[in-house]
């Protein structure tokens, strides 16, 4: 924000020196340094007057708002007291909405930034804005309506959900929690919605859009459940059309309806933000397709990229993640997330709107795909998490006739809004804390059995690992417990894990993304990976099958081995190099073993149109 009024300071410098109060002297001089709180009515009138915004509006209105700040004698002092009832009591502006946003926007902005000839210091802000001091982006400057909304239960709730679940109990540096994680998003939106609305001016972007940008992400979390992504797994079971981010759409409409939150209202209409533009703010947190933005604002649904993008998976949600699990798990992280929100446009000349980013980037955008994917190996879907999550599922399922999980799902299911309301009101009380009722209740019947099994988990009594097995996704190898001789398929337990690149899909995610140039901002186009490094990877999705052995005597986990082992050799899989911690080798006509194995200096788009023989190849 402080980068974007220096340049504008720039750009407008022509303008402002047309009036004689701004002409440049010994006063001007005390002016530029004392900032906008200095501003005469003469000068806060050419302000408004030179923002876009203001040019946008119909003659009426700006002669509304004119008229009415000149004959206010409205100056610099008098901004951080202007609220809606002060302008609705003006002669010019009483009844006029549209006008009222408009000015409060204008000066909400100009707070916000300081002005653009005035160094920013965070003691110079306004008492409304709260700064936070975070280990990832240093110091957050919050909106008072962020500020608002974070002091909610149904947004304070998400200080007891670890973002990374069970991870936390195999890494114990993992507990960072979904608030951090919410702040974080809401200001890598904030800045990339602002990097949008100062590099295109003609995407009429307003602060409006980017609060409501900063808004929905730092609600998007909302509809997070204990233990995170666990609690999603636990819920699909049951219910295969459980999502989290429906439900965050839900908390959202509670939060703003609860009785107790009246200042939050409040300051919603304050700020300009009506149920338009709430309704905008919806199809923001659930992502891109899932609803519909509203009115005037279905022109800007390339914002709804900005926090979720399913196309490609490249958001400030996916670049936050890895900015923060990477720190907490003390992992590298070989990208600069900073780098990706200043360096972005909108590419307006598709069917369809979407984000673009400069060509230097493109080896930026496959590292944080290769960060992302490393993160979810080493420590999401690391053996030991995958299986503790395995039985926290299994607790939850066995807790489930006191805890009434299943219950409230059904209620956040439904189509009655009284089921609805009564189930949201119990999720926002629905945290972490189910682990310690478990542990800690008196109640000897129903969660005797989850007990036990937490229980087990913080003992470390856990089921040995025995080996894994990669394939393609899709492919059609498949492991169940009739690969498995009768005696031993009750000591056998098998996970099966998907490693993406990006998303679902199969396919490369930055093939989909467009890059401009530096000399040509205008013009987009694709970048091929083959343009970028013959190092990239070819295939973007895989399927690891895992095996546990439930009987912690060697001789049973013998037998599982052995099992497991003739199952990989009926697949065609060599066993000669295998190791609990690699995957047996499977030998592909594209890809032949004595090529994969040689550190060969021949680039793959070179080894691909020749064939050696083992001889040749050594």
């Amino acid at each position: 924000e402080i980068q974007y009024w220096c340049a504008m300071a720039a750009k407008e410098k022509s303008l402002l020196l047309r009036d004689d109060d701004l002409s440049r002297n010994k006063d001007d001089d005390k002016y530029q340094k004392k900032g906008y709180k200095t501003w005469s009515n003469k000068q806060v009138i050419q302000h408004f007057q030179n923002q876009p915004e203001f040019a946008e509006l119909s003659e009426e209105i700006r002669v509304a708002i004119t008229s009415a700040l000149k004959e206010d004698g409205t100056t610099g002092k008098d901004f951080d007291t202007l609220n809606k009832p002060r302008l609705q009591k003006t002669k010019h502006l009483a009844g006029k909405d549209l006008a009222q946003t408009i000015v409060l926007g204008i000066i909400r902005s100009l707070q916000l930034d300081h002005g653009p000839d005035r160094e920013v210091t965070v003691h110079s802000l306004p008492p409304e804005y709260k700064v936070f001091n975070d280990p990832i982006h240093g110091h957050i400057i919050l909106h008072p309506l962020l500020v608002r909304i974070i002091d909610t239960p149904q947004f304070q709730r998400l200080r007891y959900i670890k973002k990374l679940g069970c991870v936390y109990l195999v890494f114990p540096g993992a507990s960072h929690n979904r608030f951090e994680h919410s702040l974080g998003v809401s200001h890598l939106a904030g800045e990339m919605a602002d990097t949008l609305r100062r590099e295109q001016p003609e995407l009429n972007i307003t602060p409006v859009d980017v609060l409501c940008v900063k808004i929905a992400g730092l609600c998007h979390d909302l509809g997070r459940g204990p233990f995170s992504g666990v609690f999603d797994e636990w819920c699909k079971h049951k219910y295969p059309d459980w999502n989290f981010e429906r439900t965050s759409v839900m908390m959202f409409d509670h939060l703003l309806a609860d009785p107790e939150n009246r200042r939050v209202r409040e300051a919603f209409k304050e700020h300009g933000i009506g149920n338009e533009e709430q309704k905008f703010i919806k199809y923001l947190m659930s992502g891109e397709g899932s609803t519909e933005p509203a009115n005037d604002q279905r022109l800007k649904n390339f914002l709804g990229k900005i926090i979720v993008n399913r196309k490609t998976a490249i958001d400030v949600e996916t670049m936050e993640s890895i900015a923060r699990d990477s720190y907490h798990l003390r992992m590298s992280c070989n990208y600069d997330w900073s780098r990706l929100v200043k360096f972005v446009r909108v590419d307006c000349g598709q069917d369809e709107q979407q984000l673009c980013f400069r060509d230097k980037e493109a080896h930026s955008l496959h590292e944080m795909l290769l960060s992302r994917l490393s993160l979810r190996r080493k420590a999401s879907c690391h053996k030991t998490v995958r299986f503790i999550e395995r039985k926290v599922i299994e607790a939850l399922t066995k807790a489930d006739s006191v805890l009434k999980l299943s219950e409230i799902v059904h209620g956040l299911q439904s189509d009655q809004k009284e089921k609805q309301l009564e189930a949201v009101e119990k999720y926002t009380r629905l945290t972490d804390h189910v682990w310690h009722h478990i542990l800690t209740s008196t109640d000897v019947h129903g969660l005797e059995e989850a007990r036990i099994i937490l229980q087990k988990i913080e003992r470390r009594e856990l089921y040995k690992y025995v080996g894994v097995a990669l394939s393609s996704y899709g492919g059609q190898e498949f492991l169940d417990h009739e690969s498995f001789h009768p005696n031993s398929r009750e000591n056998v337990l098998k996970d099966e894990v998907v490693f993406r690149y990006g998303t679902e899909s199969a396919q490369n995610p930055v093939s989909d993304v467009r890059f401009f140039s530096k000399s040509d901002p205008n013009r987009t186009f694709e970048i091929k990976n083959d343009q970028i490094s013959q190092l990239l990877p070819v295939k973007f999705t895989e399927k690891a099958l895992r095996v546990y052995c439930k009987n912690p005597d060697m001789t049973a986990r013998s037998v599982v081995e052995r099992e497991f082992r003739s199952w990989v050799e009926s697949q065609g899989w060599g066993w000669e190099s295998y190791t609990p911690y690699a995957s047996p080798h499977k030998p592909t006509q594209d890809s032949p073993a004595s090529v994969d194995r040689q550190e060969s200096p021949v680039p793959n788009s070179v080894s691909k149109n020749l064939k050696f023989s083992d001889s040749q190849a050594t």
